[in-house]
């Protein structure tokens, strides 16, 4: 399917692009170890003081989604996305905690319900480059099975999205943009802003 095609190549241009030059595949060892370091400094540092807390404010730009054309009913695009532009969200609570183990359990959770600044809910999910470390340069540019950095999940997760627009407003949230922003960590992170529907949590609603 050419769709699906055009998808894995930006997933791979992106892929190249988020590693830093000379690292994937052991082109210099020693280049790959610095940036483990920078990377776990980078890390220690978000634990030390984290830059995701409660009424920690990120601007992000709001990116209308394209709505199918279709006869299915939808709920109504949340008020921030009346047009494309910038939306101040003031983080409130986290909605999933780290999915890491051991010490790395305290990493705060990456999704968080947020506001805007009319008090709409809406959902923010941060990828920052520490949150997965890999711990070898793995496969060269030409092979797959490689380690996939936070940021490729990012851009992942739009596209997704993307192909699935039909779904979106009636079983999906809207998938208002992807921004990127700084933390204060130092660190460089893609902020994917979504809808927030209310309801049960999808293991109470499985009972």
């Amino acid at each position: 399917m050419p769709f699906v095609k055009s998808v894995n190549s930006r997933i791979l241009k992106a892929r190249d692009s988020y590693w830093p030059p000379n690292i994937r595949g052991g082109a210099d060892v020693e280049a790959f170890k610095q940036w483990q370091r920078e990377l776990k400094a980078a890390r220690q540092r978000f634990l030390d003081d984290p830059p995701l807390r409660d009424a920690k404010q990120y601007t992000l730009t709001v990116s209308v989604p394209s709505i199918a054309q279709d006869s299915y009913s939808r709920r109504a695009l949340p008020a921030c996305a009346a047009g494309n532009g910038d939306v101040t969200v003031t983080l409130r609570a986290p909605l999933a905690g780290s999915p890491l183990g051991g010490e790395l359990s305290k990493l705060p959770g990456r999704v968080w319900r947020a506001t805007t600044p009319a008090g709409e809910d809406v959902v923010v999910k941060f990828y920052y480059p520490s949150l997965f470390i890999p711990k070898k340069p793995h496969a060269p540019l030409e092979k797959d099975g490689d380690f996939v950095l936070p940021r490729q999940y990012g851009l992942a997760e739009e596209l997704a999205y993307d192909i699935l627009r039909s779904a979106q407003g009636r079983w999906l949230p809207y998938f208002l943009g992807r921004t990127e922003v700084s933390l204060s960590n130092g660190e460089i992170a893609d902020v994917a802003l979504f809808e927030c529907i209310p309801g049960r949590k999808l293991r109470a609603t499985r009972r």
